[in-house]
Order: structure tokens, then sequence, then C-alpha cells
């Protein structure tokens, strides 16, 4: 028949921390030790279970090199502990001795390791030694300044080494930490060259169509359906320009719109058809930075009004002004003013009702921003003014 397994459970696997507290153990033993033979010489009852627990712990050290997860050591480590301290307690005063107190510290280190066995051991014993104090009458071997030496040095010792295991756990645990936090950055910032890497491809994938749509177009002749192929390619170069952008900073959540403005601008007016070296741009944007869900809706907007005002808006001769303001309103609210001073619509006609795709599609993009549009019948041409709120749904960067 096959031997059943050990469950898990059951096994002991030592940490470095409680190497060094078993081995800080031993060497502090063996120390007391000797200390005990040079003051109490001859008083074995006291002395030896000081050589006999630092000798335990030196065997159990050696022991778990060799097998990880032995048991054995570690119930041999607490036995000697609790027989030991018994026996010193028991020819040092009985209930009265510093080495009661060492023995109910060793109950409630294993009461804190869940060994339930040894901290009920701990406190019989503690029991057993108060009643030898009124059934036996054995002797006092550490009296006077020698019971105040060696419980001075019993004290130093425990605090020593419980200040060596602390900071040594604190140094443990914080290397670990730094360790995963490593790992973590690593990981985030191969998302984050990912994400690159897409955002590079999307703008390559969009440029790509933007050259077809233009190939295609050379071979139109009729001018209203080339129009449309050059609309259709400034869009999609519009949201080019964002996923260029992103690929090219180290914030992939969020880009500087106001340079997203002066280059959609810039390109418009110098691929716009006919002259308009006389039509100037006046930007006023603020150095803020939009999610990439409000800044391609809000650049096709402002793509298809620069476009209309370019195309309607002016003759070649006619001088005049493109107004692009960006300003920001509380809880991630804003508003847009946008328009020219060219010829305008006339005040009596409703725009809303006009058969025209881009008008359609400003309307459009404000709903998908979740905003609202506007004419600005105040000022001279066609003006805009549009609310809008910034989309809270976007990529976060490490970087």
């Amino acid at each position: 028949m096959q031997s059943t397994p050990h469950p898990q459970g059951h096994s002991f696997s030592m940490g470095p921390s409680q190497k060094l507290l078993i081995g800080w153990g031993a060497v502090l033993s063996l120390s007391l030790g000797a200390i005990n033979m040079g003051l109490l010489p001859g008083q074995w009852p006291v002395i030896i279970p000081f050589l006999a627990f630092g000798l335990i712990n030196t065997h159990n050290l050696f022991t778990f090199k060799k097998l990880e997860t032995a048991t054995w050591p570690n119930h041999l480590g607490y036995v000697s502990a609790l027989i030991g301290l018994t026996v010193m307690a028991m020819f040092s005063g009985g209930i009265q001795s510093g080495y009661t107190l060492l023995l109910a510290t060793i109950g409630l280190m294993a009461m804190a390791s869940r060994k339930n066995r040894y901290a009920l051991g701990a406190l019989i014993l503690i029991c057993g030694l108060f009643a030898t104090n009124h059934y036996t009458n054995l002797p006092n071997l550490i009296q006077g300044s020698v019971a105040t030496t060696t419980t001075f040095l019993m004290f130093i010792s425990m605090g020593l080494v419980g200040y060596i295991y602390i900071n040594y756990h604190w140094f443990v645990q914080r290397k670990a930490l730094l360790q995963q936090l490593g790992v973590l950055e690593t990981d985030l910032r191969k998302k984050d060259t990912l994400l690159k890497e897409i955002h590079h491809r999307v703008k390559n994938n969009l440029q790509t169509v933007s050259s077809l749509l233009n190939l295609q177009s050379k071979n139109i002749e009729a001018p209203h359906i080339r129009a449309l192929f050059k609309n259709s390619q400034n869009r999609v170069i519009c949201m080019a320009m964002v996923h260029e952008m992103l690929y090219q900073r180290d914030d992939l959540s969020k880009i500087e719109y106001r340079s997203y403005v002066e280059q959609l601008t810039g390109y418009l007016l110098k691929t716009a058809p006919g002259g308009h070296s006389r039509v100037k741009l006046n930007i006023n944007v603020p150095e803020i930075k939009l999610n990439v869900d409000t800044a391609i809706p809000l650049g096709l907007l402002i793509n298809e009004t620069i476009t209309n005002s370019l195309k309607y808006g002016f003759t070649d001769s006619m001088e005049g002004e493109i107004y692009i303001g960006l300003t920001q309103a509380e809880n991630q609210h804003f508003i847009l003013e946008i328009g020219d001073n060219g010829k305008g619509f006339p005040a009596e006609l409703e725009t809303d009702k006009l058969d025209s795709m881009g008008l359609k599609l400003i309307n459009s993009l404000a709903r998908q921003l979740k905003g609202s549009i506007e004419r600005d019948t105040k000022k001279e041409g066609t003006n805009y003014i549009v609310k809008f709120q910034e989309s809270q749904k976007h990529f976060h960067s490490v970087a």
C-alpha cells in the first residue's frame, strides 16, 4: 500500500526572519550560559538550560538548511524553551522569578504563531510554578546582586532580539514591496509602450486612408464630388493628428490642446482651396490637456467649422479673421467660441433646417460631447458657442 502523504498544513517552512530570530536566540543563550558560569559557578540547574537551549537552536538552524519543511526541530525548540525556562524559574524564586515573565512571553509567541498547544503548555507550567511556592521548598540559586545582574541581562537580551527581529522583518517586507512595485511599474511601462505602438499604427492607417482619398479624388472631375472627398480627407487627418500627438508624448491619456488646435488650423488654412492668405487665425486656447474621447470629437467639430468658414465665409480677395477661444468653467465643463467675421448667414435664416452635411455633423459632434451649440448672432459673420464637458473615460499612464 502507498503511504498517505502528509497534508501541506503540517509542514513548517522557515523564513529568513525566523532563522535570524533562532540564530540570535542561540547566540544569546550560549552567551548567557557562559556568563552565568562565571556569576554562578556550580549552579548547574540555571546554567544547563541556557547552554542546552543555545545548542538546540544551533542544531535547528543546521537542520533547516538541509530540510526546509522539517517539523520536529520547530517542536523541539518550543519544548526545550518551555522546559528550560521552567527549570530556571524553579531554582530562582519560582513564580517571582524573572524567567516566569520570559516563559509567558514564549507562550504569547506560540499563540501568535497559532501553536496553541505550546501556549497552553506555558500556562500550565506558570500555574505549576505558582504551586511550587506553596508545596515545595526548592533553593533560590540566584540572589542579591547576582539576581539583579542576570535579570538585567535577560531583559536586555530580550529587547535586543526583539529589536533586531522587528527591524529585519520590516526590512524584508519593504524589500518585497519594492520588488513588487518594480514588477508593476515594468508591466505598466510595457502597456504604455504597447499603447504608443497602437496609436502609431492607428495614425499610419488613417494617413493611408487619407492618401487613398486624395488619390481617388484626382480621378474625379465633378468639383462638388471632389470637395466631398477633400472634406473626408480632412476629417481623417484631424483624427490622425490626435493619435500622432499621443504616441509622441509620455502621457498617453491626454494631449496639449492648444498645440493640437494650432497644428490643425494651420493645416486647414494651408490646404484650403483658393487663396486665403489674407485670413488670419486668432487662437485663444489655454495650455490645457484633454483626453482622447474629448479631443477627437472636439477636433472634428473645429475642423468642420473652420472648413465651412474658409469655404463659405470669405471670397478669395477678402480679408478676415477666424477666432477660436476655449475657456474652462467648473467641474470639467468648457466653453468653445469659434467663428469668423466673414459674410455669415442672413439673420432670419434657420440654420438647423439647412440640408448641410457640415452643419449636421457639427450638431452631432456637440451632442457627442454631451454639450449644446448655439449661434452667436451678436457678432459679425458666422460664430458658434459650444458648451461641453470632458469625458471621464480615458487611459491612464504611469509616465
